[in-house]
């Protein structure tokens, strides 16, 4: 699957498989890497190229030995954010970020703003978009709103609560 395409044209069932087989690839390369980080050496049958490539992503990574996990580090190299492999995870992430009852449904700059804080994968914005764009709340969202504004002349003359109650 191209980036660049519309998301809209794949179903969700192409949508998994394109993200599980990118998933996929991209654990080989994190495994050579992940070898390299905790060796110091490459793994065995690289050619020249790979190796360059692994040691240019190795400048961007860390591997925890301690909790088994790798982590992407940013520019400056101060803050880490744990990369996440499986499509399961993934999964987890973008409903407990978005899809849950106490995630507020938020649109995609929120989402990402919220998971990228913690969290790193590639294409992680076209995951959120798509997850986003087939989330049950989308329907609630495109229906027009029922809702008016009030105007209010004076502090307090007027207040309120928006209960929400999951169904």
């Amino acid at each position: 699957m191209e980036d660049s395409l519309e998301m809209s044209r794949y179903t969700d069932e192409e949508y998994e498989l394109a993200c599980r087989q990118r998933l996929e690839r991209e654990s080989v390369i994190y495994e050579r890497l992940i070898t390299y980080l905790r060796t110091t050496r490459h793994a065995p049958g690289l050619t020249d190229t790979e190796r360059k490539q692994v040691l240019q992503r190795a400048r961007n990574f860390q591997w925890n030995e301690h909790d088994q996990k790798l982590y992407k580090l940013d520019y400056d190299r101060k803050c880490s954010r744990l990369v996440v492999r499986s499509y399961e995870d993934n999964m987890a992430l973008l409903h407990q970020y978005h899809g849950s009852p106490t995630s507020g449904h938020c649109g995609l700059n929120a989402t990402f703003e919220k998971m990228s804080q913690d969290y790193y994968w590639r294409n992680m914005t076209q995951d959120i978009k798509h997850y986003i764009a087939t989330c049950t709340c989308q329907p609630l969202r495109r229906q027009p709103s029922e809702m008016c504004l009030m105007k209010i002349k004076e502090p307090w003359k007027l207040t309120g609560v928006n209960l929400m109650v999951a169904s």
